[in-house]
């Protein structure tokens, strides 16, 4: 399993991607990160106003032969 912080801005779009649990292997960290920057989020809401913040994402993958 790779987990994600993700910086998301008022928009929802993801505007920062950091690892930090890595998978063990470059290449499916690599793709959690491709994945995530096409998802769209519902960004924080403080007080009606909408703002950025961090969440951690968690991607696990299952592969199989």
């Amino acid at each position: 399993m790779t987990q994600l912080i993700v910086t998301v801005d008022a928009n929802g779009s993801p505007s920062a991607i950091r690892v930090i649990v890595s998978s063990g292997h470059q290449i499916l960290d690599d793709a959690a990160i491709e994945a995530v920057q096409t998802w769209h989020f519902h960004p924080a809401n403080r007080d009606g106003t909408l703002e950025s913040g961090d969440l951690l994402v968690p991607i696990r993958f299952d592969i199989t032969e």
